[in-house]
């Protein structure tokens, strides 16, 4: 089902994004994927002038080729 499959890309989506904001940062990000209401799916931080800012990540992931590419943000996820 198409919209099984999207949903595992998705989910494999902001697992890579999640694992790699912890081998960046060598913190633990927050995942908040599973609300909706948020507007992104991840918490994480970066380093600026040795200060922490928090930022947030919406993550979209495809299976498509690069050229093929579409994705929509919300006006929430803006």
């Amino acid at each position: 089902h198409i919209h099984d499959l999207k949903m595992m890309v998705g989910i494999q989506g902001e697992e890579l994004i999640y694992y790699d904001e912890e081998k960046r940062t060598g913190l633990k990000p927050e995942y908040c994927g599973d609300n909706n209401s948020m507007g992104y799916d991840i918490k994480s931080v970066r380093s600026k002038n040795g200060k922490n800012n928090e930022i947030l990540i919406e993550v979209k992931a495809g299976n498509k080729n690069l050229n093929d590419i579409e994705f929509y943000l919300t006006r929430h996820e803006w």
